[in-house]
């Protein structure tokens, strides 16, 4: 989505009001910045939510854990929202924005349509090919991106140029096709936060001057184990314990380990 319909008297809607009472001026805002966090997500024809990490959604709605959480079930009791909190990734659902969503894809297609014959086919391939470019790496690039956003100011963060180094060093890296990308993104993420947090307190810490080093470095390193998980399990030969302990791999063990753990004993 590339905008969304905001009328003029929206300060006038009872709800918006509510909220001002009880949350102030921070409260208005907190709600259309809301609308636009989820909007940008809006890909896909009835899509409604955005899904984010806790501590991502506290950065962009500037807001301590504690008060987002009171914030949302004020929103969610009034109807108007619907949350979903699994681990530390938090959903939240929004069907008016399905009611104020822009036309711009209506409007993209209208004009498309007024263009000369011959010059019609080409448009249309046009925006097939760029939908196609992105469809498989988006989500990846949003997701990875997103994760940067809570230290934009320390790393000082460039949207296009950044984001086409995620592109082609992260996501369309041949050493990280076998990765679970979003996985391994996260557990970085986590690692991050907490040396920012011993940054913060003035402790020792490891937190990155920029990310890309970091990144890369924690990638390669998964990327490392993994290949070394599969060549140990394709040398991996499986024998029964002739004393009934049951399967041990011989290469990695040459004997038993529990009879060997029964023999120190």
């Amino acid at each position: 989505m590339h905008w969304f319909k905001h009328f003029s008297n929206a300060s006038e809607d009872e709800f918006i009001a509510a909220l001002e009472e009880e949350f102030r001026l921070e409260g208005y805002a907190r709600w259309w910045k809301l609308l636009e966090v989820i909007a940008k997500q809006m890909k896909k024809p009835g899509q409604c939510s955005a899904s984010f990490p806790i501590r991502l959604w506290c950065s962009y709605l500037v807001v301590r854990r504690p008060l987002l959480f009171r914030y949302l079930s004020v929103i969610e009791q009034q109807g108007k929202i619907k949350t979903l909190t699994k681990s530390d990734i938090l959903t939240i659902t929004c069907p008016k924005l399905l009611e104020i969503k822009d036309n711009y894809q209506k409007d993209l297609q209208g004009a498309c349509k007024k263009l000369a014959g011959d010059l019609l086919p080409e448009v249309e391939v046009d925006i097939e090919l760029k939908e196609e470019k992105n469809k498989d790496s988006g989500s990846s690039i949003d997701l990875v991106w997103n994760l940067f956003l809570i230290y934009e100011k320390q790393w000082k963060l460039d949207y296009n140029a950044d984001r086409e180094w995620i592109r082609n060093r992260i996501v369309n890296n041949p050493k990280y096709i076998a990765l679970d990308l979003e996985y391994h993104a996260r557990n970085w993420a986590d690692w991050v936060e907490t040396q920012h947090r011993l940054k913060q307190a003035g402790s020792k810490n490891k937190f990155p001057t920029t990310y890309k080093n970091s990144l890369n470095n924690w990638l390669k390193g998964e990327a490392e184990k993994k290949q070394q998980n599969e060549t140990q399990k394709a040398k991996a030969v499986w024998i029964s314990c002739p004393n009934g302990c049951g399967p041990y791999d011989k290469v990695e063990h040459g004997e038993c380990p529990k009879c060997l753990q029964r023999k120190v004993i």
